[in-house]
């Protein structure tokens, strides 16, 4: 077996285009310990600013004052820039420690990155197989097996892992042949943990039975991470069939023409692009339950965290969950600024031709929402505004939020539906067009 090298290093960093500084991620474990070392003496073959380093501090385990110490006096030696970030990692009830390190330290070195700056973290083949069984047990689909990517958004950078073809071994010996030396955290013996349970107990009866075990769980969560872009591709071109009239809507009758594996991969790539948490297999099951077989006149709703589905005249809405809709809301808005509303926003700008006529309109305008029996003068006659809204097709459960513009009691605007009679823009007039944002 190869040792680890750090010219076989450069060759993979040469692979991605790093800009301005290049950080590593420094726990001082053996893993960071070698990359940081590796990295160091290849630097002036790299087309970057300048190497960093930086040791996020938990605040978990009683040493970790004396591991950033340690981490420190290493990079002090090699005269390479070190900074640490701290964050508080104690788990609230009911949370993962492991969950929640992990998150915030990804989060501290998003911050920390610079617009497309790069930082190495040391993720290992071992490390990559432990990941694809955690996630067989946990019954992951093709995207939980593709494990971890080798690049990866992160901030306004990237996140690279350029280890992940080389063993734990392989970066011992590398350790070894160096002189190198390290922090071992004992919390990783800890069998309590999932990732700690696998390392001990279960990785080594596997590697004395297939030696190369953690390769081929490698080989074969890059086959998955293959086998999942194929399927975002598709995904991708399905949504942009069944794309509504906005981005955040789908038509349901084009989806339901899909087979019912593809209407869940449009689903999921739709949810996914949309920045929503993903639905558990029950909730999906209800989502195909509300697209089949809810009648014409229904409006039914599926919830689960953060997000809500709703289906109107033939379109599927994706949105957050609604807030509480407080009674009798009435506001004054002098127009110049964006105005905060129970649900969204009003905007306004000056335009020609477009919206209220802005040399007839007395500022500030009051803003309230509908209560139900408004009628307004549009296109020469009063109207009852509940009649156009159904005309328009205006989703039912946005009409209790829809914000009203009113000079004195004259109805002005209606959100959705634009400007009445009077006073309203024409030819080249200077007006104020104003738009809600939901």
């Amino acid at each position: 077996m190869t040792l680890f090298s750090a010219q076989q290093l450069l060759a993979i960093l040469k692979q991605y285009n790093l800009q301005g500084r290049l950080w590593v991620a420094y726990s001082g474990g053996l893993d960071s310990t070698v990359l940081l070392h590796a990295l160091h003496e290849i630097r002036h073959h790299l087309p970057i600013e300048r190497v960093c380093a930086v040791h996020v501090h938990h605040g978990l385990h009683p040493d970790a004052d004396q591991w950033a110490r340690h981490c420190r006096q290493f990079c002090r030696s090699r005269q390479i820039f070190y900074q640490v970030c701290r964050v508080d990692a104690r788990a609230r009830t009911g949370e993962s420690v492991e969950a929640r390190a992990r998150d915030l330290r990804y989060r501290a070195l998003g911050v920390l990155l610079r617009r497309h700056e790069t930082v190495l973290t040391a993720q290992h083949a071992d490390d990559q197989a432990e990941t694809v069984l955690l996630q067989l047990l946990r019954g992951a689909g093709t995207a939980g097996l593709s494990g971890m990517a080798a690049r990866s958004a992160l901030g306004e950078g990237w996140r690279v892992r350029p280890l992940l073809s080389f063993t734990r071994t392989q970066l011992l010996g590398y350790a070894k042949a160096q002189g190198l030396t390290w922090i071992e955290d004992e919390s990783n013996q800890d069998l309590r943990y999932d990732r700690s349970f696998i390392r001990q107990k279960i990785t080594p009866l596997l590697r004395k039975r297939w030696p190369s075990f953690a390769q081929t769980l490698s080989r074969s969560a890059e086959l998955q991470a293959t086998a999942t872009r194929l399927l975002r591709d598709c995904a991708r071109l399905d949504w942009l069939l069944c794309r509504g009239e906005t981005d955040k809507q789908l038509d349901i009758a084009t989806l339901l023409s899909l087979s019912s594996e593809r209407q869940e991969q449009v689903l999921r790539y739709w949810l996914n692009a949309l920045k929503f948490s993903m639905p558990s297999r029950v909730k999906l099951r209800e989502i195909r339950e509300m697209l089949c077989q809810a009648k014409a006149d229904r409006q039914p709703v599926v919830k689960w965290e953060g997000v809500e589905l709703r289906r109107c005249r033939g379109q599927l809405y994706a949105m957050l969950p609604l807030p509480p809709r407080p009674p009798r809301w009435e506001v004054q808005w002098d127009l110049q600024q964006p105005l905060r509303l129970p649900l969204g926003e009003l905007r306004a700008e000056c335009r020609r031709g477009a919206g209220l006529l802005s040399d007839q309109v007395s500022l500030p305008l009051r803003v309230r929402l509908r209560e139900g029996g408004e009628r307004w003068l549009s296109e020469g006659h009063h109207r009852r505004l509940k009649k156009q809204l159904q005309a328009l097709s205006f989703p039912p459960w946005w009409r209790a939020y829809l914000p009203l513009l009113y000079a004195e009691n004259e109805l002005l605007w209606v959100a959705g539906v634009g400007v009445g009679d009077v006073p309203r823009t024409t030819g080249t007039d200077q007006g104020w067009f104003i738009w809600w944002s939901v």
